[in-house]
């Protein structure tokens, strides 16, 4: 945990060890990267307005160090409206100031829950899973056997309504969707699943047949610098596999 606030610190520290966690310190970012030459955490925990060294160059740091990048922050800051910003930055979560301890134990119990998964999985077989979301039932099968022939796991969700609690539940490690859908559309269900801390991290591709050639994948508008997001016009089921497997790669996912 990294804040100049001491008693912050204490505080939440304690209460994180009362609830079974160990708890390193640190006040601020250039102390923590110190730490984390020695010993790497299952989570981080980050403030933001600190002397010597903020939360946003010390993030920086992490997420350029290929040994670091896949350890979660969650940003914990006095400055609530900076919850937008983060909307768009590669966090496993944000709480603004005062704490709310059993919203801050569940968000950490959920990021913890999923890293575990997806290393259990990595583990065991190698093997990544894909959430994928396409109604046509003649696309979706060909898409499937092309991701599973990739070693793919490929699941989907019964229907539109099922999309969000199906990536909460299965944890994938990336997720493929048909922009136009009943209801909702696709750019709908990636803003939902980005204010999950459970999913908000995972690699979506968001694709269509509207365009007339394939060029490249582009990020969504409303998701400027967001590099876990692509849509992808005139998606030929044949370039959706390398596009996400270079997304995961991208990510730490693949």
């Amino acid at each position: 945990m990294i804040d100049d606030d001491k008693d912050v610190l204490l505080t939440i520290g304690d209460f994180l060890n009362l609830n079974g966690y160990t708890v390193l310190t640190a006040t601020n970012g250039e102390v923590a990267l110190r730490q984390l030459a020695e010993q790497k955490p299952d989570l981080i925990i980050l403030d933001i307005n600190m002397p010597k060294m903020n939360g946003l160059t010390f993030l920086a740091n992490v997420q350029a160090k290929p040994e670091w990048v896949n350890i979660p922050v969650y940003v914990f800051t006095g400055r609530a409206n900076m919850e937008h910003y983060f909307e768009n930055v590669h966090i496993a979560g944000f709480m603004a100031k005062p704490c709310l301890p059993d919203k801050l134990l569940k968000d950490i119990k959920t990021i913890l829950t999923q890293k575990k998964q997806q290393e259990d999985r990595a583990q065991k077989s190698g093997q990544l899973k894909l959430l994928l979301v396409e109604p046509d039932e003649s696309r979706r099968k060909e898409l499937t056997e092309r991701f599973t022939q990739a070693d793919f796991e490929v699941v989907a969700p019964s229907g539109v309504g099922d999309i969000v609690q199906k990536a909460i539940a299965e944890q994938p490690d990336g997720i493929m969707m048909q922009m136009f859908m009943e209801v909702m559309n696709a750019t709908q269900i990636a803003s939902i699943l980005r204010m999950i801390p459970g999913t908000r991290n995972l690699p979506i591709i968001i694709y269509d047949d509207t365009s007339a050639s394939l060029t490249q994948a582009y990020i969504a508008p409303h998701h400027q610098g967001d590099h876990l997001q692509y849509i992808v016009t005139n998606a030929r089921n044949k370039d959706l596999l390398p596009l996400m497997q270079g997304l995961m790669q991208k990510t730490g996912q693949g």
